[in-house]
This record gives structure tokens, C-alpha cells and sequence, in this order.
């Protein structure tokens, strides 16, 4: 509580007794120090935290095929280095051409306006010398590209196309 103490100094020769005498006051700020930490216990307890969201993933199982035309597909093939590969329909070199990640959106929202999306289907295929975080990036891409789950999905890599990305390094 806060205490205000009243000290009069002895009076000097020649001034008068009714002289201002000085107080001095002193607060204590212990009930301030609790309601202080009552205040953060109350936040820290009251806050949620935001939990890990996870991405959800599709990958093909057996039975669980879609048809879609060799038009309508588009498939990725991750390298090493960062390096990305597309091409559309079935696999052949002379279609494989090479891509960077900051144009692949563009190439996923022209393939999403000139396929029908019944058809549509993207494919993502990942070397032994591509890293997660490409994958990942691409992903990213297709959710950022409003690509809806179920018209992309992450296969095995074929030997074909293995050996094309050993000989394009």
C-alpha cells in the first residue's frame, strides 16, 4: 500500500515555524508485481496455440485408378539439382523438355484451361537424386494453382525415364 510519511525539519534562526514541510512517499508495488503475473498466467493459459497442419496426400493404390486421356495428363519428372522435367502424354524423349519452378505454375494453369477437368491429371515423379523439398514445392504449386486432390498424385518413376534423367545432366 502506498504510505505517506510527514518529517518536519528543525527550524532554522530567522524563518518562521509556518514553513511547507516536505513530505517524502513511498509505494509499494508488490500488489502491482502479482496482478502482473496473474495477468500473464491468465493469457499464457487462455491462448491457443496453433497445432501442425499436415497436407494431405494422394497416392494411387491398386484398384484405385482414374481414366484420363493422354491429352488431359501432365507429368513431372524431379531431378537432381533442382532441376524439373515435363512433358504431356505418354513418355518420349523427343516430348521431354526441361522447366524451371518459377514457370510451372504458369504451365499447370494453362494445362487446367485447355483440358477438361474430368481428364485433367497431373503426375509427379521423383528420381533417387531429387530431394523432398522439390516435391514439396511442386505440391505447393498445384495447391497454390487451386488444383484440387485427386487430379494429381506422386508415382514410381519409370526405368525409361530414369535413364533419361541420368543422360540429361
Amino acid at each position: 500500500m502506498a504510505e505517506i510519511s510527514s518529517q518536519s525539519k528543525p527550524g532554522r534562526k530567522g524563518f518562521s515555524k509556518n514553513r511547507i514541510t516536505h513530505r517524502s512517499t513511498r509505494v509499494d508495488l508488490t500488489p502491482m508485481v502479482d496482478l502482473g503475473f496473474l495477468l500473464i498466467t491468465f493469457f499464457v493459459f487462455t491462448t491457443s496455440l496453433n497445432e501442425a497442419k499436415g497436407m494431405d496426400f494422394l497416392e494411387p493404390k491398386k484398384g484405385d485408378e482414374k481414366i484420363v486421356r493422354e491429352s488431359g495428363a501432365m507429368t513431372f519428372l524431379l531431378s537432381n539439382n533442382h532441376r524439373l522435367f515435363y512433358y504431356n502424354g505418354q513418355f518420349e524423349k523427343s516430348k521431354v523438355k526441361e522447366t524451371n519452378f518459377k514457370e510451372v505454375r504458369s504451365l499447370i494453369v494453362n494445362k487446367k484451361k485447355t483440358t477438361e477437368l474430368s481428364f485433367l491429371m497431373y503426375i509427379i515423379k521423383g528420381s533417387d537424386s531429387s530431394t523432398f523439398g522439390d516435391s514439396m514445392n511442386l505440391i505447393d504449386e498445384m495447391s497454390i494453382s487451386a488444383i484440387e486432390q485427386g487430379h494429381y498424385a506422386e508415382v514410381d518413376i519409370t526405368k525409361e525415364e530414369s535413364i533419361f534423367l541420368l543422360e540429361a545432366k
